[in-house]
């Protein structure tokens, strides 16, 4: 697996910017304002795949010099189109909730989209919010009724989630609803950009509720691959440039454990993501 390069997004002026994370410094130098006239938003930059990544010398050297803390910074890429979410792709945790180990697909809103750092909040008479750490890939070109080979080309990056679920909402109602609360879906902090399918293979994902590992999975877990799992969703709606899918969630969610471990304000979850900085984020009421 190469990481080539991580980007994310900080505001400045009031206004969203594409910005390059030094890992050295751990924080975000934005693009300089010359480089605004190709992409005006942060998400401009992977929709314009795959001729970004040609672009990465000159966005690498338009960089400014101030380096913005990695703190908050906005959620990358900044306003996806849509949020697609995989369900039941780790066999695991198919088994710990009950259900039969067969991909599933739904939406989750992108309102419910924040960054690293920003609280999630757990509405007042609502006590199952549950962890959902997950992957996360963007898409980079249109993709419809693709092959495998054509979806996993097609995506420029990867980054880390967590598909916060209330679980009461989500056997009264559907996973959408369930998944779409406010602040139900933090993203990021930093996307790395992949060069082929190749790069995908060895990701994992882990969880940590206070500072404790409570969930961890692979690639090599899933019932299919990334690749597999995008050309499946792609014979069923169509998906556009800048769009996230998330790949769903290895075993240990809260809703499985005995007894239950739901999110309580207090509480602080990170997700890590092979070669990514981690996404925080503190839970409070809400």
């Amino acid at each position: 697996m190469t990481i080539t390069t991580m980007l994310g997004a900080v505001e400045l002026g009031g206004l969203p910017r594409l910005a390059v994370y030094d890992e050295k410094q751990g924080c975000f130098r934005p693009v300089s304002r010359d480089v605004l006239r190709v992409f005006p938003e942060p998400r401009d930059f992977y929709t314009s795949t795959p001729h970004s990544l040609k672009l990465l010398d000159t966005l690498r050297e338009s960089l400014e010099d101030q380096c913005v803390s990695l703190e908050k910074p906005l959620p990358p890429p900044y306003r996806p189109p849509n949020l697609w979410g995989v369900g039941r792709s780790f066999r695991a945790h198919a088994e710990e909730m009950g259900m039969e180990a067969r991909i599933a697909f739904f939406v989750k809103s992108t309102y419910s989209i924040v960054g690293h750092r920003h609280p999630i909040l757990v509405p007042p008479g609502y006590s199952k919010a549950d962890y959902e750490g997950e992957m996360a890939v963007i898409v980079g070109r249109r993709l419809r009724s693709a092959s495998p080979r054509e979806a996993g080309e097609a995506v420029v990056g990867y980054t880390a989630v967590n598909d916060v679920t209330e679980r009461r909402l989500q056997d009264e109602m559907s996973w959408s609803i369930a998944k779409s609360l406010d602040t139900f879906g933090p993203l990021g902090p930093a996307v790395a950009l992949v060069e082929g399918p190749g790069d995908l293979e060895g990701l994992c994902v882990e969880t940590l509720l206070n500072g404790e590992r409570v969930q961890r999975g692979c690639v090599s877990d899933m019932v299919a691959s990334i690749p597999e799992i995008l050309s499946r969703l792609s014979s069923i709606v169509t998906l556009r440039p800048g769009d996230i899918v998330m790949l769903g969630t290895p075993p240990g969610v809260g809703h499985a454990r005995s007894p239950p471990r739901y999110l309580k304000p207090g509480d602080v979850v990170e997700v890590r993501v092979s070669g990514l900085p981690g996404l925080v984020n503190p839970v409070a009421s809400g």
